[in-house]
């Protein structure tokens, strides 16, 4: 229980991210043709400049709540090393709130309720 209000008091300290001043995305064609893929670019921080991608976005049931699980693709890694990043706890709490941020944007209230189709990023 001490673990998980520890990780709790750690959330509320991150500071909340906006879109546009924070992180900005935009489309590339995707190896697979007529597909675009959408990368997400961190603006400013500790991870300025790292350029990524999601795959396999989904939210399962973990103990009766919803869980983001995600799959990522490093394009650039601005300064840092990618083994470091793919190993920064961080880094990837980053990028699920931004994931977060990007899906409530686009969904608008919506509700996903028996769909088990994965999203398309």
């Amino acid at each position: 229980m001490e673990a998980l209000w520890e990780k709790l008091q750690f959330w509320n300290k991150m500071p909340k991210l906006k879109e546009g001043k924070d992180f900005e995305h935009y489309q590339i064609q995707s190896p697979e043709k007529d597909k675009e893929q959408t990368v997400f670019h961190i603006l400013k921080g500790k991870y300025k400049s790292v350029h990524y991608t999601y795959h396999g976005a989904r939210v399962v049931e973990d103990n009766g709540m919803g869980k983001l699980e995600f799959a990522y693709t490093i394009f650039e890694p601005g300064e840092l090393d990618i083994d470091d990043l793919n190993n920064d706890e961080e880094f990837v709490t980053i990028m699920g709130d931004i994931l977060t941020i990007y899906l409530e944007e686009r969904i608008n209230g919506q509700t996903r309720t028996d769909d088990t189709q994965e999203l398309n990023l």
